[in-house]
């Protein structure tokens, strides 16, 4: 445990890029498929730190054998830890299982890099707080400013800020002749947070959220053609926490060892989603039933952002921010 303190960073970054092909269907169940062109990832050193500490308690449950548990124990709230280790293997087992961890650091499945995109985008519309300025209108005061062309269509600029509950100031660009949402750019206006949870010496407050979402016509459809969305949030925990290694045995278990540690952490955490179309293009469902993704894609690990990076690719320039990203090393 103190080596596990020591090794705790006080600041962390991590950064990924991915483009990539997205087939998608009109039929509801049907999920999301993926085809990886390129995936950029860039962790600090405080990152794979943090990613080799798990040996820490490997280690620790090591030598449980098959009648010993280990659980864990915080005031009357407590559970088993899984501990199950595989069997000895010899040192030819041992390299295929050493090159089997390098080939997953190096590689992600695409399935679950798909369901993560999945997730992603089916969050953006579905979580009816972020949209309360569309779905609670007494809660905001909303003042029409002026108007503008977006992507050669004629829109009212429309400012919004809370009353009574509200949470959320910004800015909406509505059609004016379809009264469809064009663009729109908002925040949690000063003061205001989301969820704030504070019981039994754990909190959490979600208090950051920018988003910013533009839209395409396509025929008589509006199609998202870009996100973007910063979350903040600060997370507390205050509590003793006891890790009690017992034995099985009739009635009651027997208590082997028990190591106490007093948890008082706080961390705040930053994290941005992005996400642009390219470009758009209409398959039938044959297309997509017949497509199968391959089972993984492979990183391209770098140490600093440049421009070569995505040399001869379609994509947006990059932000000042990616360009100035670069590896923290301590």
């Amino acid at each position: 445990f103190q080596l596990f303190e020591k090794k705790v960073p006080k600041q962390s970054l991590s950064y990924t890029d991915f483009l990539g092909d997205v087939y998608t269907s009109n039929v509801s169940e049907e999920k999301i498929k993926i085809q990886p062109i390129k995936a950029v990832r860039l962790n600090d050193k405080n990152v794979a730190d943090l990613e080799q500490m798990e040996k820490i308690f490997t280690d620790l449950f090591a030598n449980t054998k098959e009648n010993e548990y280990w659980k864990v124990k915080s005031g009357i709230i407590g559970g088993k830890i899984d501990t199950e280790m595989n069997e000895t293997k010899t040192n030819s087992d041992s390299l295929n299982v050493d090159s089997l961890n390098d080939f997953h650091k190096n590689h992600f499945p695409v399935m679950f890099y798909a369901q993560r995109l999945q997730n992603r985008f089916e969050n953006i519309f579905e979580d009816k707080k972020k949209w309360d300025f569309l779905h609670n209108t007494g809660n905001y005061e909303y003042t029409l400013i002026g108007g503008t062309k977006v992507n050669g269509e004629d829109v009212y600029i429309i400012d919004f800020k809370p009353q009574n509950s509200g949470e959320f100031v910004g800015k909406l660009y509505i059609a004016t002749t379809t009264y469809a949402l064009v663009k729109a750019d908002f925040n949690y206006d000063e003061g205001k947070t989301g969820t704030n949870i504070q019981l039994f010496g754990v909190g959490y407050t979600l208090n950051q959220i920018d988003i910013s979402i533009y839209f395409e016509k396509h025929e008589d459809n509006y199609e998202l053609k870009y996100y973007a969305q910063k979350t903040g949030n600060r997370i507390s925990f205050d509590r003793n926490v006891s890790l009690i290694k017992k034995r099985k045995r009739f009635l009651v278990d027997k208590k082997l060892n028990e190591i106490k540690v007093g948890l008082n952490m706080i961390s705040r955490e930053e994290s941005s989603f992005e996400a642009i179309v390219v470009h758009r293009e209409k398959i039938n469902h044959a297309t997509y039933s017949s497509f199968t993704p391959p089972n993984y894609f492979k990183w391209v690990f770098v140490d600093q952002f440049n421009d070569n990076i995505w040399k001869g690719y379609d994509i947006i320039e990059p932000t000042k921010q990616m360009r100035d990203y670069k590896k923290i090393e301590h």
